[in-house]
């Protein structure tokens, strides 16, 4: 985040297990975008042109989130994004959030590697274009209708209670 621009922010609303809304904008980096995130992302120079600039941009997105309780695969690196940009612009990021990759791997053992594509492959969710921020978002909210269906299954029913189901016996302070 220190070196590289945000370049496209997606988000869906999830309610009562169903996609409500969404919200999505490429934003100016206001710096070349290099051949390795084009590679990983697709999105080019041309797409970001004439696109809002990263201000703007978080506004809106700020404005669209609310007071709503943000969830992120990874998420302290998109997180990560959202701080050191928005510290920078006068937008500090004020948000709770739910990281579901270690509750990706609580649920799914298994699985060598918890990647958003190979989480949504195990659940069976179908192909996406991965690391495009509203497609990201849309199966996230799709694995987190599953997530929730397992924490209820196990008697959770609060955010506040996930650290203590996942740390089990260890202390939740000391797992990623």
């Amino acid at each position: 985040p220190s070196h590289e621009g945000i370049t496209e922010i997606g988000a869906v609303v999830l309610e009562s297990g169903e996609i409500t809304d969404s919200f999505h904008s490429f934003v100016n980096p206001d710096k070349p975008i290099s051949a390795k995130i084009t590679k990983i992302t697709g999105i080019t120079d041309a797409m970001v042109k004439d696109a809002p600039s990263c201000k703007e941009a978080l506004i809106k997105f700020y404005d669209f989130c609310g007071d709503g309780v943000l969830v992120a695969h990874n998420a302290p690196f998109d997180t990560g994004f959202l701080r050191v940009h928005g510290e920078r612009l006068g937008l500090p990021f004020k948000f709770d959030y739910i990281d579901t990759v270690p509750i990706c791997r609580y649920m799914l053992p298994k699985l060598k590697r918890h990647k958003l594509n190979l989480v949504a492959d195990a659940l069976g969710l179908g192909d996406f274009r991965h690391h495009r921020a509203t497609d990201d978002a849309t199966v996230l909210a799709k694995i987190f209708i599953k997530i929730l269906e397992r924490l209820n299954e196990d008697g959770i029913t609060k955010i506040g209670e996930i650290n203590n189901l996942i740390a089990g016996e260890r202390n939740y302070k000391n797992l990623p």
